[in-house]
């Protein structure tokens, strides 16, 4: 079974994401972990949202990879994730310069120790 997520950069004075789809691991004691980690600044989150659908960080989703979409607002991001069947969003919050997680796309908590596991 697959913890699909979607993993997105969020500009707040346009209020705009650019999100892709990852289909494995989604969960925050993986996934999150691993955002943390290897994408923890502003270029590699954007050049990991940005790439398209992916099985998991890394590693595209199929050989015809889905690109990146970009929407405008919570309310439309938490539509797509639920048009993905996405269990998680990850957002890279470019004012605040950190990785944030929620379950629906509108309400977002700090991405950290208090809340990577599953």
């Amino acid at each position: 079974m697959s913890t699909r997520a979607q993993i997105a950069v969020y500009e707040p004075t346009c209020k705009t994401y650019v999100t892709s789809y990852s289909h494995f691991d989604g969960y925050p004691s993986c996934l999150g972990v691993t955002l943390l980690g290897e994408y923890n600044d502003k270029d590699s989150a954007t050049k990991l949202a940005s790439g398209g659908s992916m099985s998991y960080p890394g590693k595209p989703h199929t050989d015809s990879r889905i690109p990146a979409k970009r929407v405008i607002g919570d309310k439309a991001l938490s539509d797509h994730m639920q048009s993905a069947w996405a269990d998680y969003a990850y957002r890279w919050h470019v004012g605040l310069g950190r990785w944030e997680v929620s379950r629906d796309g509108r309400i977002w908590a700090e991405l950290g120790p208090d809340n990577i596991d599953d």
